[in-house]
């Protein structure tokens, strides 16, 4: 049986740039090509049609005939970015543009050419991007290697794109930001990753390098957007500027050491504080856009609870509406909003089934009359592995009237089954395929594991976002549940 070749969108650091659909009356735009070495019938090609992380990607299926030649025509307005195996292709409008792939025998890309329209360009930009995400294999150097390592790279990258005759100058420009951002970005990474997070003091040297970067730091041009390497900027900047404007420590001391309201109270803190920075620093209507999407999604994916669910919604009825004018943003958060009504204290709790290690279905139904408290979790999360003794403690104090209940969003069935077995897990053990894609993750709107989630004897939600089993909190309302006469239910 022939194999299905996949081409997705490559979402290495940050998202990829891209725009809206090919509108009424644009030129069409074309992709024919080969693939060399890969037995496939169609190709799976996947792209955004925004610069957004969040949005979930198009897909596009292309037949493949015998001898691996394929036709598309993309929706393309501007420059968009493409992914195929490991190479790239930029289109723009109206190109007429081929491209061929060469794989190895391992499937890994071996070679990639490019012919019409942005050929030249083509070529010059997945050079650099070879470049590019090589040198996070060079940080294990000393500041002044490293240093003229960053300059030596850059030379090379430049002398690419000037090299270039007669081209597109959008792509040109597209290019040489890419190459500045790039720059600044490998830059900011070294220093984190290498003194920031070690907390060591970090060279005069390395901090002297980067006052070169200070005149990229621009929020009055949306061009800018084009370049990936920019949109990393522009978030880690303004994240930055929250994080060294909240003291956590203050937080944690006002609330008496409690570390989940502390926490609590720096996602509401941070999420305004994003809103009002943007406000204040940012001009440009596209640019003050992105960030509130970014300030929105990273709120919705932190810990909600009932003061940020009140923010987000008074945020968004007000000043998103005000700033954000591009329609599918727009329905996306209105449905994602929408859906936290769903998940507050007291709301039915999504119902669900799912095979245990016997492939026998467990529902939520199954547990009527008793608490539940169940783990969202992976045997690929270290933070979710790293609860497990603490929930095995849990489950052995109160196991006869708590109902534990453990869901693996694992895509391979045996790999979770093996691990089930291998680390004798209890409580009940069931499975929702599908990493990130899974049911549960969508049913309870679960971004990160691991999740716990907390439903009373009546299928209603005590908490979907509960305390982990090391929390002492977590313990103290367990035997609050367990001292309570629990009264008969109704099925749920």
């Amino acid at each position: 049986m022939k194999k299905i070749l996949y081409l997705s969108v490559f979402t290495f650091l940050i998202n990829i740039i891209f725009f809206s659909c090919q509108q009424s009356g644009d030129p069409e735009t074309i992709l024919t090509g080969t693939v060399k070495g890969f037995e496939a019938d169609s190709l799976k090609i996947t792209y955004y049609k925004n610069n957004d992380l969040w949005e979930d990607p198009e897909k596009l299926w292309i037949p493949l005939d015998p001898v691996g030649q394929f036709t598309a025509t993309l929706p393309v307005n501007s420059l968009k970015e493409f992914r195929i195996m490991q190479s790239w292709v930029v289109l723009k409008t109206g190109w007429q543009t081929t491209m061929n792939v060469y794989l190895n025998e391992e499937g890994g890309v071996d070679s990639t050419n490019f012919g019409g329209d942005g050929a030249e360009e083509n070529e010059v930009y997945n050079n650099n991007l070879s470049l590019i995400f090589d040198a996070y294999n060079h940080t294990n150097k000393a500041p002044e290697e490293f240093i003229a390592f960053l300059d030596s790279i850059d030379r090379v990258m430049k002398a690419d794109v000037e090299s270039l005759i007669d081209t597109d100058q959008e792509f040109v420009k597209m290019l040489h930001n890419d190459i500045a951002y790039y720059k600044m970005g490998c830059w900011e990474s070294y220093a984190v990753e290498k003194y920031d997070f070690a907390e060591i003091e970090r060279p005069d040297s390395l901090d002297q390098y980067a006052s070169q970067f200070d005149y990229l730091l621009v929020f009055d041009n949306a061009e800018l957007l084009n370049s990936r390497f920019y949109r990393d900027r522009l978030e880690d900047h303004f994240k930055n500027m929250v994080r060294d404007s909240i003291d956590f420590d203050v937080l944690l001391k006002a609330n008496m050491g409690d570390q989940e309201k502390a926490k609590e109270d720096y996602n509401l803190k941070s999420f305004n504080l994003m809103l009002d920075l943007a406000d204040s620093i940012i001009s440009n209507l596209k640019i003050k856009s992105y960030i509130y999407c970014n300030a929105f999604y990273y709120a919705l994916l932190r810990n909600i609870n009932l003061q940020l669910i009140e923010s987000i919604k008074q945020n968004y009825a007000g000043r998103f509406l005000e700033v954000v004018t591009d329609t599918t943003r727009i329905n996306f958060f209105a449905s994602k909003i929408d859906r936290l009504e769903k998940y507050s204290s007291g709301m039915p709790a999504p119902v669900f089934s799912y095979p245990d290690t016997t492939g026998s279905q467990v529902s939520l139904s199954d547990f009527k009359g008793k608490y539940v408290y169940m783990d969202v979790w992976a045997t690929w999360c270290g933070p979710c592995i790293a609860e497990i003794p603490k929930l095995k403690e849990l489950e052995e104090e109160f196991g006869d009237e708590i109902a534990f209940v453990s869901i693996s969003v694992d895509s391979e069935k045996e790999i979770w089954h093996h691990f089930v077995r291998e680390k004798e897990l209890t409580g009940i053990q069931i499975l929702s395929q599908g990493g990130s894609k899974a049911e549960i993750m969508d049913l309870f709107m679960i971004q990160a594991i691991p999740r716990f989630i907390m439903i009373d004897p009546d299928g209603n939600l005590v908490d979907a976002d509960a305390g982990k089993p090391s929390f002492d909190k977590t313990r103290k309302l367990f035997e609050e549940w367990t001292s309570r006469e629990v009264v008969d239910a109704e099925p749920i």
